[in-house]
């Protein structure tokens, strides 16, 4: 990252950009802000991080709701892959440049560039007013998609319940990249349970480590376990801390706290689950949608390929370990689980009581066609204001011109107003001189 990391240091900030776009922005930015110490003083981390629309297609579905574009309030309409169009229109000169000498291969592309730059400016009133009018068509579009996904639901679709499926769908999200408990998420008997078996865990892994060293576990390799494992002990004190913690709130339980915090987790990891298999079975179909009707290289439908592969194996991961929690359930509470059936869109828990009126999968399209009717309506907005300093430019532009036509203009009369001058006192003193030589004559 590190060219990356100088543009976004040392140009980006100092210029005041307020958004940074990138291909793989869910990396770079973790990246940058370990890095954030070195540079004290920098503005970079104020700016705001955002995942290209086309690109983040490629990614997991969790990425995509963090990091994508469509997800970012403020970030307008924009795909953030501007630059591809500048690289689509300087590809075509690698062909002959390669063959140049370098001084005629800098020239040659220096003449590219601004030729490119021209040719935006000129039409850029043209490309204004065309963006102006798809956005606005799209905008109407939009709405009307959203109207349509109306019956799929039990509730009005408003303003209020739209941002509730957002916020649900993020912090789904948020908890599947992250690599720790969900804490807040579970009741107090929930995280006792947690707290309680990891310590026990971590007090058993305590004696392993004691009994084996990194070369050891290198030469038997498995080195990879004994640094989890190394890890894993090291929270034994903290999982201890947070256990007395809620023992002293646990207290006026009736029932047993163990048993009943391990139920409340039985259902809260089967809900995650849950969430998590109908995202992945949606991004699955849209994936093969893609395939046929958005892909119009074999490079595309190769990506798209190995992404839907990657996601086949998440889902049967997924699957499984739903399979496995189940079995910490009595009998009759399990659901049977086929895989292909799931694949289908056919969930199991769909038609359970008390599980959420409208699943996850819908929640998603509609939360998507949410955020792109928002990005649309900030895109018209900044549009108009482009078209406005457009014309203001102009304006001052031409004003500026006027004064300076006057000057010249004035320049131009007061010259001409002294050869006139100049001219008339030539006639006299000729007309003098023709008199002086009559008059000698006569004598």
């Amino acid at each position: 990252f590190g060219y990356p990391h100088y543009l976004h240091q040392e140009v980006f900030a100092s210029r005041g950009v307020h958004w940074l776009w990138e291909d793989v922005i869910c990396q770079y930015w973790e990246w940058a802000r370990s890095k954030s110490s070195v540079f004290p003083h920098s503005q970079a981390m104020t700016m705001k991080p955002a995942l290209s629309v086309m690109h983040a297609k490629a990614h997991s579905w969790h990425c995509q709701i963090l990091w994508g574009g469509r997800w970012q309030d403020g970030a307008g309409g924009g795909a953030g892959e501007d630059m591809e169009q500048l690289f689509s229109y300087m590809s075509r000169w690698g062909v002959t440049t390669k063959h140049m000498i370098p001084a005629a291969r800098e020239d040659h592309i220096t003449e590219a560039i601004l030729f490119w730059n021209a040719r935006k400016i000129e039409r850029l009133p043209f490309s204004l007013y065309s963006r102006l009018t798809k956005t606005r068509e799209l905008l109407l579009a939009v709405e009307k998609d959203l109207c349509d996904l109306q019956p799929n639901f039990d509730v009005i679709l408003n303003e209020e319940v739209l941002l509730s499926f957002k916020e649900n769908l993020k912090s789904i999200a948020q908890s599947e990249m992250s690599t720790q408990s969900p804490g807040s998420l579970l009741s107090d008997a929930a995280q006792y349970f947690m707290y309680k078996n990891q310590a026990l865990i971590a007090d058993s892994l305590r004696g392993y480590v004691s009994t084996t060293t990194e070369p050891l576990s290198i030469i038997l390799a498995c080195d990879d376990l004994y640094q989890q494992a190394v890890q894993f002990s090291k929270k034994s004190g903290d999982q201890h801390t947070a256990m007395q913690q809620l023992e002293a709130r646990l207290s006026s339980l009736p029932l047993d706290a163990t048993e009943e915090g391990k139920k409340a987790t039985i259902n809260h990891v089967l809900l995650k689950l849950q969430a998590e298999i109908e995202v992945i079975c949606l991004m699955l179909k849209r994936r093969h949608e893609a395939i046929q009707k958005s892909t119009t290289s074999s490079k595309q439908r190769s990506n798209l390929r190995k992404s839907i592969t990657a996601d086949k194996a998440k889902l049967h991961r997924a699957i499984q370990k739903y399979c496995n929690v189940q079995e910490l359930l009595s009998h009759n509470e399990q659901l049977p689980m086929n895989e292909e059936d799931i694949t289908n869109g056919e969930f199991p828990w769909s038609t359970l009581t008390g599980r959420h009126s409208t699943a996850t999968k819908m929640q998603l399209l509609a939360a998507d066609k949410y955020n792109l009717k928002c990005r649309l309506k900030e895109e018209e907005v900044l549009l108009l204001q482009e078209m406005k300093s457009y014309v203001l430019f102009y304006r001052k532009w031409i004003a500026s011109l006027e004064e300076d036509i006057w000057a010249m203009q004035s320049k131009i009369d007061g010259s001409n107003v002294t050869e006139a001058g100049m001219s008339s006192s030539n006639v006299t003193e000729a007309g003098m001189s023709s008199s002086n030589v009559t008059e000698a004559g006569m004598s």
